[in-house]
């Protein structure tokens, strides 16, 4: 049981803060690359000015392989 009178008895131990290491440097490198990556997108999408939905494309293939055709 702690003491009324210890002037700070919510601290707990005290510990050194961790150093940062190769993974640490990893995570801000990919931080860096997701953010580059918005970006980029931001900038493709504001040359069709956001507009990204097809218009005048059919979902059919209108494709047809030359070997399946008979000839006559």
């Amino acid at each position: 049981m702690s003491s009324q009178n210890s002037p700070d008895p919510g601290r707990g131990v005290v510990v050194q803060k961790p150093k940062a290491d190769i993974y640490t440097a990893l995570l801000g490198i990919a931080l860096t690359a997701i953010l580059l990556a918005i970006i980029c997108l931001w900038l493709e999408m504001s040359r069709y000015k956001y507009d990204y939905k097809a218009t005048g494309a059919s979902a059919a293939v209108s494709y047809v392989p030359t070997a399946l055709v008979r000839r006559a």
